[in-house]
């Protein structure tokens, strides 16, 4: 397995050949196979500095943070730290 990382602010859709896709956030690093290296779409993607091979499976520091790309956060309702009685739910 090889470490890839999506080095742009966009997410991509990294075809690995037999209809499967990886899909990558801004910033995002994922594991493919060895052989999905070799597909014309993930070489296309290699080629225009899209994303990077980081290496193998398990080396320490593989997915050590050396750039500041900026993260992404969940969206929606945000939990309080309130704690109801038990027959008060909260509604």
């Amino acid at each position: 397995m090889k470490a890839i990382h999506n080095k742009t602010l966009e997410p991509l859709r990294v075809p690995l050949g037999g209809e499967k896709v990886l899909h990558l956030g801004p910033g995002q690093r994922g594991h493919i196979a060895d052989d999905a290296l070799q597909s014309r779409g993930v070489r296309r993607l290699i080629d225009s500095g899209v994303i990077s091979v980081e290496g193998e499976e398990g080396r320490p520091g593989e997915f050590a943070e050396g750039q500041g790309l900026p993260r992404e956060f969940a969206h929606g309702h945000v939990h309080g730290n309130k704690v109801f009685p038990s027959g008060n739910r909260g509604g």
